[in-house]
């Protein structure tokens, strides 16, 4: 179970997840980078956001206890700059379209993809459909200029 929320000053989003669904999350975001022919720099950009989620995940970032149930859950999270994981997830998306993935991988991009856009729509409202469209292309290169 993935969630996110605003940053306070609508800087950016709070990814939050439990222990499992950010484990799920940190996997295929490497199985993407160290595969994708797509990803050029394999040390860098894109594992940055495969650090904060292991960094969230075990809890060396924000933290939170839901009292909801017959035990409390703990939600494990990381604030990432509207920036940075807009560009991440429009080229996670764009590189595993070049590459065999599995359903589960697929799935846990469909979760973050939604939670993301959700909290787009949160932030700007009605401007939050065409800042949407532009998520894909910012995860792909542009063409170098034709002769």
């Amino acid at each position: 179970m993935l969630e996110c929320a605003l940053n306070r000053h609508h800087t950016g989003l709070t990814l939050w997840g439990d222990y499992l669904s950010l484990r799920h999350l940190h996997e295929p975001i490497h199985t993407v980078v160290e595969g994708s022919v797509v990803i050029e720099d394999k040390e860098g950009f894109m594992l940055g956001l495969a650090y904060d989620v292991r960094k969230a995940q075990d809890g060396q970032r924000l933290q939170r206890k839901l009292k909801e149930g017959p035990e409390p859950l703990v939600l494990y999270g990381v604030e990432i700059l509207w920036p940075v994981i807009l560009v991440q997830v429009g080229l996670l998306r764009h590189a595993m379209g070049f590459m065999p993935t599995s359903k589960r991988d697929q799935a846990t991009m469909f979760e973050l993809e939604y939670v993301v856009e959700a909290v787009v729509d949160a932030a700007v409202g009605a401007d939050a459909e065409e800042i949407i469209e532009w998520i894909p292309p910012l995860g792909r290169r542009p063409l170098p200029p034709s002769r």
